[in-house]
């Protein structure tokens, strides 16, 4: 499914003069995945994958090599993973909604490259210039029709089936090896050392059928299962699918999500299928969440958001919207959370609302009968699923994780959402 709605953190670029006079030191802007989808950066479109490299150039034109990922997608905009089901082979050309991922920081200069690996000049070459405030914002798409060059060797997301493990340079991730749905552990990478940030997550559904029964459930009582996963230098891609346990009955309620992992944030493009209108067979109630157990008090933190909060006279009155911020930041780091909906769900009022407690993850009950839900979090997000329309819908979840305090002018990109795309094309 589609994940082109992307979260980047960047600076402002608003011109700041210092009291003595002076500009203040520039503002490093972090590394982030950008991805264009191929009909939108028309005309490099329809070439073989295998014939594709992609470049920067150096101020002295050179073009060096840089890690990016091609991954093709199905008509339906999910990715093909080469398996058994329908509409999951590749054809091995780059088309239609297929996408191109590499890292802002590997960008280079606006200078078409002069200078190249064993003088391999290639068949055509492609300049992208992108949005990015700083000097290098610049890539370059180069075909080869022969002798085409080694890919560049570094690897930004590493892993592991057997641990279930996600480690990057900012952050190790752990996902429960028997439910997918939940993440054990997440550690922030601070100056050499890892600084635990989550210690759990939890999934809570409740279902109250108008004349019929009431379902409760919880991640213990929805199995998933990874049924494929793919890994390239920017990015892995993990398919999860879902299992509904009810009255010893396994129901696939058609729910499945595609995650991907960058060096530096975690994105969740889910696909819901409802075979009916919610709001007329579901009583007012009728809820989920996915929720975390974070380390640290939440309400030790810096949280700013455009959610309403859970449960409040704001959430009954608020009007939905396309697209949902928040940003929890403490001394050292920041989580950015960037959720995208779509125009059916805001016709039917469809939105989030922010759930946090006062209590550290040590003050929380994992797993234990009849404890209340929001007893097991201290950050939730909830949904009314009584506003959730009949047929098939589909939501982004992005999470960015900085392990660095960010400086006043990044802090403020927490109010709206900034995308690195492309403004320009040429053909050389």
């Amino acid at each position: 499914m589609s994940n082109t709605i992307l979260l980047l953190v960047c600076a402002a670029g608003a011109s700041i003069v210092l009291a003595n006079g002076s500009a203040p030191p520039p503002l490093k802007l972090p590394s982030v995945p950008i991805i264009f989808k191929a009909e939108n950066i028309d005309p490099i479109v329809n070439y073989p994958v295998a014939f594709m490299r992609v470049f920067r150039a150096d101020p002295d034109g050179r073009a060096v090599a840089i890690p990016f990922q091609i991954d093709e997608m199905n008509v339906y905009g999910d990715f093909v993973f080469n398996t058994s089901r329908p509409y999951d082979q590749a054809n091995h050309i780059f088309d239609r909604l297929d996408e191109l991922t590499l890292m802002s920081g590997d960008l280079g200069v606006r200078k078409p490259p002069t200078r190249w690996p064993r003088n391999n000049k290639p068949y055509r070459l492609y300049e992208v210039v992108t949005s990015r405030r700083a000097t290098r914002n610049t890539f370059y798409v180069a075909i080869f029709l022969k002798n085409t060059p080694l890919r560049a060797v570094k690897t930004y997301v590493q892993f592991s089936p057997v641990t279930s493990t996600i480690e990057t340079e900012n952050y190790r991730l752990s996902l429960n090896k028997r439910n997918y749905l939940a993440i054990e552990r997440v550690w922030f990478k601070l100056n050499n050392k890892q600084v635990p940030l989550i210690d759990w997550s939890s999934f809570y559904l409740k279902l109250d059928f108008k004349y019929f029964l009431t379902f409760e459930e919880d991640q213990d009582s929805i199995e998933t299962k990874m049924s494929v996963w793919k890994a390239g230098p920017v990015r892995t891609v993990i398919r999860v699918d879902f299992v509904w346990k009810v009255l010893k009955l396994k129901l696939n309620p058609g729910f499945f999500t595609e995650m991907s992992f960058f060096a530096d944030s975690l994105h969740l493009p889910a696909l819901i299928s409802s075979p009916f209108d919610n709001n007329k067979i579901l009583n007012s109630g009728s809820e989920m969440y996915y929720g975390f157990a974070m380390v640290e008090n939440p309400h030790a933190l810096s949280i700013e958001t455009n959610m309403p909060r859970y449960r409040t006279k704001q959430s009954e009155q608020h009007s939905a919207l396309l697209r949902y911020w928040l940003g929890m930041h403490a001394p050292e780091y920041a989580v950015l959370v960037n959720m995208r909906s779509n125009a059916r769900l805001r016709a039917s009022r469809f939105a989030p609302a922010l759930f946090t407690s006062g209590r550290p993850a040590a003050r929380l009950v994992r797993r234990k009968a009849n404890v209340p839900h929001n007893e097991r979090v201290n950050v939730a997000v909830y949904f009314d699923l009584t506003r959730f329309p009949k047929g098939e819908q589909r939501l982004g979840l992005q999470s960015v994780f900085v392990n660095r305090k960010l400086s006043p002018a990044g802090q403020q990109q927490r109010t709206r959402q900034i995308y690195v795309r492309d403004i320009n094309v040429v053909k050389l």
